[in-house]
């Protein structure tokens, strides 16, 4: 015997409420701003070239179907030190752009070649220090 549709309508709406009140145990409600980590305005988002949010349009079409976009800026290559600066920087901090600068290395090892000596003479190595060289 079929099951009449008003009670598989029934159980399927206690179903679902049950379901809804059983993810909204594990969810917490927040009712207020004051309750976020961390709040952000609308006016609080910088007007900038990679940056848009739907309330600088009100009453105009909008550009985009998000109501905040952000988009990732394109960074510059950092400028290329001078000769006698670039062994004393590491090449991974010197394009890490969450520096303010790139701390120099205590020392360096460079391979000097006496001038004037013939070309089967081997280069000698030498460490070199900071604290030694202040114009660096």
């Amino acid at each position: 015997m079929p099951i009449p549709e008003d009670v598989v309508r029934a159980r399927a709406v206690r179903l679902f409420t049950y379901l809804k009140e059983l993810t909204e145990l594990r969810s917490d409600v927040k009712r207020s701003c004051d309750e976020y980590d961390q709040v952000v305005w609308w006016t609080e988002i910088p007007r900038e070239k990679e940056c848009y949010c739907a309330a600088w349009h009100i009453g105009r079409e909008a550009a985009y179907d998000d109501w905040i976009r952000v988009e990732r800026p394109r960074r510059k290559r950092p400028p290329s030190p001078p000769a006698s600066l670039a062994p004393w920087l590491s090449e991974r901090e010197l394009s890490d752009s969450s520096l303010e600068s790139p701390p120099l290395k205590e020392t360096i090892v460079e391979e000097v070649r006496e001038t004037g000596s013939g070309s089967g003479t081997p280069p000698e190595t030498v460490a070199r220090r900071l604290e030694d060289w202040p114009m660096i």
